[in-house]
């Protein structure tokens, strides 16, 4: 629904971001992101491996067909509200995929604002930096057109205007996958998304560190591997 009826997704109200279990003022939130045409459900192995007993799991449901920048803001808004809300003083965000671009264009906005402080880190999993081709395809063919694609096409000007050398948002582990088994795209890829498109050269710059794994687009994330590098990168950066 959130990728082929936007409209009805919202009415439904079905868009929000949510707790998994009661908010506990002890724990630290970790919000995940999703990708396109993608629930939270894909993040389920992961968020299994959370130390519940100092993490607590909290995730942004979307349409996904919607504008980024769109997104973005509503993001941004939600984690506002329960910041000042519930008194909460640090997160993590994880993003897979096309979240990873949402949250940067979030981040964006929050260190332009220079309100990115609470944010303890930003990991980033087999995220289209610079674009993807086939949206581009979507845009000049397809009889309809999603706002999302728009944003995603390789040459738009959200793609080009994605990053910035603002100094003052959180640490970035960006991490990425290369085993493109079964794909018919002859660039190296993930099964999905182009190598290229993942180590974009201004990611890697803005990145705290870079890893990469021989896992598929979706594999990547049921990874034991993964997850306790990403657990390391939270342990480094928290209070």
């Amino acid at each position: 629904m959130g990728m082929w009826q936007p409209i009805r997704f919202f009415m439904a109200r079905n868009t929000g971001l949510y707790f998994l279990t009661p908010y506990d003022a002890n724990k630290i939130p970790v919000v995940f992101v999703h990708g396109m045409d993608s629930t939270a459900l894909d993040f389920k192995p992961l968020i299994d491996k959370l130390d519940n007993s100092k993490y607590q799991a909290w995730v942004l449901n979307y349409p996904s067909a919607v504008s980024l920048p769109l997104i973005s803001k509503g993001l941004a808004n939600m984690i506002h509200k329960e910041m000042v809300e519930n008194k909460v003083k640090n997160i993590h965000i994880v993003a897979h995929s096309m979240g990873g671009l949402v949250v940067e264009d979030y981040l964006n906005q929050c260190a332009e604002g220079n309100n990115c402080q609470n944010i303890l880190s930003f990991t980033s999993i087999s995220s289209p930096f610079s674009g993807v081709a086939s949206a581009k395809s979507g845009v000049e063919y397809s009889p309809v057109v999603m706002p999302a694609w728009r944003d995603l096409n390789p040459e738009s000007e959200f793609i080009r205007t994605l990053f910035n050398e603002r100094s003052n948002k959180p640490p970035h582990l960006l991490l990425f996958g290369y085993d493109g088994k079964g794909a018919i795209n002859v660039e190296s890829n993930d099964g999905v998304i182009d190598l290229s498109s993942q180590l974009r050269q201004e990611a890697q710059q803005q990145a705290t560190k870079v890893m990469g794994f021989n896992e598929g687009h979706v594999s990547i994330l049921s990874s034991d591997t993964i997850y306790q590098e990403i657990e390391a990168f939270w342990q480094s950066y928290e209070h």
